[in-house]
């Protein structure tokens, strides 16, 4: 089963002003006639933010068998269900594979792990099960 991840408003607009405002710095100095230093630089912090909002926004849940995984991007983390310790819902803030502020708290052996997929109560219902 693929779970998309949900996305807070707020986290939709820190995404879209850092763009705007990359956009508008390189636009201004590619008119201006800056040195072709600064422009190459401009050019390569655009997609650097590119890649960055590639990373924040394309994620997804995978629920398989006897694992779980979470995917960011190029990079996949995968879980076992049997190191799952409990699981429920929280509204922690800390910096996690979550994009919202309501997230799924996932604690395994020696770590916490928060996402934040679309249907949490479905996702949830289905971590609890499979760990048993």
């Amino acid at each position: 089963m693929k779970c998309e991840t949900y996305i807070d408003d707020i986290h939709c607009l820190i995404v879209s002003y850092f763009f705007a405002t990359s956009f508008a710095l390189s636009l201004c100095l590619i008119l201006l006639n800056v040195s072709l230093v600064q422009t190459i630089c401009t050019i390569i912090f655009m997609l650097l933010v590119l890649v960055i909002c590639y990373f924040f926004t394309n994620r997804s849940y995978y629920f398989k068998k006897n694992e779980y995984l979470i995917k960011i991007g190029f990079i996949t983390k995968r879980y076992k269900y049997k190191d799952i310790k409990k699981c429920f819902i929280t509204y922690n803030n800390k910096v996690s594979y979550a994009t919202s502020r309501k997230r799924i708290c996932i604690k395994n052996k020696d770590k916490y792990i928060y996402i934040s997929p679309e249907n949490m109560d479905e996702v949830l219902m289905l971590l609890i099960n499979r760990r048993a």
